[in-house]
């Protein structure tokens, strides 16, 4: 009769993660090319940033060198928020949230009014604005995002006049597996909110006059929010890679 044999052989868990971690090591992407367009917007960050007195960052928005600015857009933003006045009759958990993040970011300052005597008689691109609701959300169920993808007069959006910058972070991967190597985590908030291109329409109730504001910081859903949010990150590293060697790899 043929003799069979069975053999179990089980490794410390400690040599598992070894293996995992020689499998799955964390190597940052640095070495990429990047085109003319993205060269010049890194070029413009890194000629134009300035940091406050109160160590915050002011950067500048990077436009697209041959492209003429965008034309207005205050019809279609008017009708927008007609739009969502009506969407507030149906959902009043909606209104309510919004209202909250509208008057925080004015209290804030994030955004302030234009005075109707400075309100300028040349076309102004207005930022359209709405809601992305999610329930799931155990702190704010409803962002208030903006779009800067709406044309306008002249067929241009703000978002076509941006240059978008290059992807400076690693791959979402790697990012994750840091979680594994760190204990310390950090999220930063109200990071994307200046000034340039961004105004938008707002009012609180349909009793009350429509207003104009302009926002005084770098806003999500712009292009190039996301390059100038991580590169400012990443000026941070370079400015203290000697006293923070580690931290800043």
């Amino acid at each position: 009769m043929p003799t069979s044999c069975l053999f179990t052989c089980q490794m410390p868990i400690d040599f598992e993660l070894q293996t995992f971690w020689a499998v799955e090591k964390i190597v940052p992407s640095r070495d990429t090319f990047f085109t003319k367009e993205e060269l010049a917007c890194e070029a413009h960050f890194a000629e134009t940033i300035i940091r406050t007195s109160t160590r915050r960052f002011v950067v500048k928005l990077s436009l697209k060198p041959t492209s003429t600015q965008p034309g207005a857009t205050e019809k279609v933003a008017i009708s927008r928020l007609l739009s969502m006045e009506l969407k507030f009759l149906k959902d009043s958990n909606m209104k309510t949230e919004y209202i909250a993040f509208m008057s925080e970011y004015e209290s804030l300052r994030h955004m302030t009014e234009i005075l109707s005597e400075l309100k300028s008689k040349i076309p102004v691109y207005y930022m359209l604005h709405h809601s992305v609701q999610n329930p799931d959300s155990t702190t704010t169920k409803t962002l208030v995002v903006s779009d800067a993808s709406c044309k306008s007069s002249t067929s241009l959006s703000l978002n076509d006049v941006l240059m978008i910058g290059p992807i400076i972070q690693d791959d979402l991967v790697l990012i994750l597996l840091r979680f594994c190597k760190h204990n310390v985590i950090g999220d930063l908030a109200k990071m994307y909110r200046q000034r340039i291109l961004q105004s938008i329409i707002w009012r609180e109730t349909p009793e009350k006059q429509i207003k104009y504001y302009q926002l005084n910081t770098v806003t999500y859903g712009m292009a190039s929010s996301s390059f100038l949010a991580t590169r400012c990150l990443y000026q941070i590293a370079l400015k203290n890679a000697e006293q923070f060697r580690i931290e800043c790899q």
